[in-house]
């Protein structure tokens, strides 16, 4: 996930730089053929577009992004991006709405533990419970996945023709969600699960982008990540011509809780 330097968003001067390699067919990853100065004075050349917005065009450069509105940009640009912005808003909306879903998701499962919190307090001492295994039969497929269970009390169940939805919560903060897709293409490699969903998931404005480390194993795409500090782990894999997204996180967070998270992806299958 990239950040948008908002100071570059004031001020912009476009020029244009004959000797910058012409642009490209496409519309995206395009080099353009011109510099941006901001209200600072600082120029920047090289520029090739990252993003298609609503609104106007994210730009990278060597030093990182910069945001530039359709009317600071030049004419034969405009007229080129423009047609695009009612798609990328129509994906902007939905990117909102997908991380209003996230927030909701965990602000539900932070209610549902801090009822389960003072029936833990009150036990002495307090115990983990000793994790077993669970199979979580997938809707009309005829396989399962399999994970570690320390005790899983289920929250919801979501049936579709193309999509089946789990989510469940454990003590001390744990909480689990299993997505299962049809996939959005063709592509059945555990990588392409990863580059479609990720880039999404990525958006949500609660993530620690520091925190964020992606990992290609044998099984599955696995992305690390702190939200709300949070600890949150996401494994992406596909299997039997649908797409998966398993998602694990546990609040109140301590030293035990690393072996139970290495032990959950040791199990995971």
């Amino acid at each position: 996930m990239h950040l948008i330097h908002t100071a570059f968003m004031l001020g912009i001067i476009v020029n244009f730089i004959p000797q910058v390699s012409s642009a490209s067919d496409t519309p995206s990853k395009e080099h353009l053929s011109i510099s941006i100065t901001n209200k600072y004075g600082d120029v920047f050349t090289n520029l090739v577009v990252a993003k298609i917005l609503s609104d106007g065009l994210v730009l990278e450069h060597k030093a990182g992004q910069l945001k530039v509105k359709y009317s600071e940009l030049p004419q034969d640009l405009r007229e080129k991006y423009q047609p695009f912005a009612a798609a990328a808003e129509s994906r902007e909306k939905q990117d909102a709405a997908a991380n209003a879903a996230y927030v909701a998701a965990q602000r539900e499962a932070q209610i549902e533990q801090a009822k389960l919190r003072p029936v833990r307090e009150t036990q002495q001492p307090p115990q983990q419970p000793a994790a077993g295994k669970s199979r979580i039969e997938i809707f009309k497929q005829g396989w399962a996945i399999t994970v570690l269970n320390p005790g899983l009390r289920e929250l919801s169940r979501h049936l579709s023709d193309t999509q089946f939805i789990y989510q469940a919560i454990g003590p001390n903060g744990f909480n689990l969600s299993i997505f299962v897709e049809t996939p959005a293409s063709k592509s059945t490699e555990n990588s392409d699960v990863f580059n479609y969903y990720w880039p999404r998931a990525s958006r949500n404005p609660l993530i620690d982008e520091k925190s964020i480390k992606t990992e290609m194993m044998s099984k599955f795409v696995k992305v690390s990540c702190t939200a709300l500090d949070i600890p949150n782990v996401s494994y992406y894999f596909a299997f039997k011509g649908k797409w998966v997204d398993v998602h694990i996180s546990k609040s109140h967070f301590t030293k035990q809780d690393e072996k139970f998270f290495a032990d959950f992806e040791e199990t995971l299958s």
